[in-house]
């Protein structure tokens, strides 16, 4: 089970190397576009001992995933509807054997997660920052890994490291996607793609392709103060403009085609 992505559902990996890169915003927004076109989707908290998903969306969760790992709930039990439309499997926050788990126990997790996931057209996983074996597992369940990359060096130098190590892991069928993250303009994004794909092209054997860029935005810090989706609260936004860009390149675009093949058909509504 380890190493295997998840049959015919469309399943994302969305991680970075370090923490504050907004992978929690990224994950949420897509699922909220992502459902708007007709899609089921669902979001799986990845940082298993330190839960964010659910904050950011407001919702407050009676069971989570310790209580699946640990306690014997059935996955299904544990899922929640957000307002964006789309589902969310919580993770807890503060307990540490979660962030470890024995290999017995996360190849059943993953089990129960591979029955679960055919229920939706996409599942996008919200990976916790770094490079745990927990975190490299549940990454490679993914059909495309998406890597946040920031203009700052530690964060540039994070990516790079979390991308030799999974490309590592990882059979030669696992697909690469860099997101700019913070950046001022679209052109600002795409020079960062082309310093990082440099790097990666000279030292890494393996192949990365620019998804899009999110626009620094005051929108974006302030829906999440008050726990909703720049999509849904500020839709005309530079963020969510660049959101729903990064979108339509993902699902629509040759980038995907080129990775993973056709849309799903009945899949076709239009992005803005």
């Amino acid at each position: 089970m380890r190493g295997e992505a998840l049959g015919a559902t469309r399943t994302l990996a969305v991680t970075s190397g370090k923490g504050g890169m907004g992978k929690t915003n990224l994950v949420s927004n897509m699922a909220f576009i992502l459902s708007q076109r007709g899609n089921r989707v669902l979001v799986l908290d990845a940082d298993l001992g330190l839960a964010n998903v659910h904050i950011l969306m407001g919702l407050v969760p009676s069971k989570d995933l310790s209580h699946v790992i640990f306690g014997g709930v059935p996955l299904r039990e544990v899922i929640l509807e957000a307002p964006g439309g789309f589902s969310v499997l919580p993770a807890s926050s503060g307990i540490m054997k979660m962030a470890h788990l024995p290999a017995g126990v996360m190849d059943d997790f993953l089990s129960s997660l591979k029955e679960v996931s055919k229920e939706y057209d996409y599942m996008i996983l919200d990976i916790a920052s770094g490079i745990s074996s927990t975190a490299v597992t549940i990454t490679l369940l993914a059909d495309l890994i998406l890597v946040l990359v920031g203009p700052d060096p530690t964060s540039f130098a994070d990516a790079y490291a979390v991308v030799k190590i999974l490309s590592r892991a990882a059979d030669k069928t696992k697909k690469f996607g860099i997101v700019a993250n913070f950046v001022g303009s679209e052109e600002q994004g795409v020079e960062i793609f082309k310093k990082f794909k440099m790097v990666t092209d000279r030292f890494l054997d393996v192949e990365v392709e620019y998804m899009g860029s999110i626009l620094m935005d005051e929108k974006l810090r302030h829906s999440s103060m008050i726990q909703g989706l720049v999509v849904g609260e500020y839709p005309n936004s530079k963020a969510s403009r660049s959101l729903y860009k990064l979108v339509k390149n993902l699902v629509d675009g040759l980038a995907w085609r080129r990775m993973l093949g056709d849309f799903p058909k009945g899949k076709n509504k239009a992005v803005k």
